[in-house]
């Protein structure tokens, strides 16, 4: 009784369960009975987070062979505002967002709220602003940011004095 490793096919995104393990299984007395680690009874398994899978296989003259096999994933994407500059002055289109996107599987694909498809964004308005990133397997990650701005500066007169005569200060 001999088994091989056919194929893996390893999880596109941290956190998947889309593994798949499949074995070989020559030689022996069939029919087979498989005893996989994570309680399946099948020759090969489907939807499997990343891990390590053992499988016992067992003839019909209980005659052993086992496998041990690795599913992997890739690392967490993660998306983090490493800088967000508010607008000094109401109205102004000064503010700035400067991301860091780790994890995943480069390249990123960004895409914000306000139609950008930049990193980072600069010399916008205040207001809320989301960005979704996908990384080259298709998976997405999101973060919402808000630019800030002060409120209106106003000014009141308090006190109106009539000028007397032309040329006095009062």
């Amino acid at each position: 009784l001999t088994s091989d490793i056919q194929s893996v096919t390893n999880n596109q995104c941290y956190s998947d369960r889309k593994g798949i393990i499949d074995i070989n299984v020559a030689g022996g007395t069939p029919p087979y009975a498989y005893n996989w680690s994570d309680g399946s009874k099948t020759q090969d398994i489907a939807n499997v987070p990343a891990g390590e899978f053992m499988v016992q296989i067992i003839d019909n003259n209980m005659c052993v062979d086992s496998l041990s096999v690795s599913v992997t994933q890739p690392e967490m994407l993660q998306v983090s505002a490493q800088e967000v500059d508010d607008i000094k002055c109401f109205g102004n289109a000064e503010g700035n967002i400067n991301i860091e996107v780790t994890g995943g599987t480069e390249p990123y694909a960004n895409i914000w709220s306000n139609g950008a498809n930049t990193r980072d964004l600069t010399g916008i308005i205040a207001g809320a602003y989301n960005l979704k990133v996908t990384d080259a397997k298709g998976c997405n990650q999101m973060l919402d940011v808000r630019v800030a701005e002060p409120p209106v500066l106003e000014s009141n007169i308090a006190n109106v004095v009539d000028v007397k005569c032309k040329g006095d200060s009062t």
